[in-house]
């Protein structure tokens, strides 16, 4: 699979989707770029949300991972 690199490669992801045959309710999660930690169930895969907190030179930062499971894969955005 190829990389693709930040949350705004919005066509990149609804080929990978629909190449994939994913729900389409992923990319209504992947669009929203604001969430909470979250996990949801759906009928083939599970999407989680998850915001790290980072400390780099005394400067706090944050960052929003997503992750789409599957029982053969894990797909991460960042």
């Amino acid at each position: 699979m190829a990389k693709i690199y930040g949350l705004d490669n919005k066509t990149e992801f609804s080929e990978i989707i629909k190449n994939n045959s994913l729900d389409d309710f992923i990319k209504l999660l992947i669009q929203e770029n604001t969430h909470r930690n979250k996990t949801i169930e759906l009928e083939e895969n599970i999407f989680l949300a998850i915001n790290t907190i980072h400390l780099k030179r005394n400067k706090i930062t944050t960052e929003q991972m997503l992750f789409v499971v599957s029982h053969n894969y894990v797909w991460s955005i960042q």
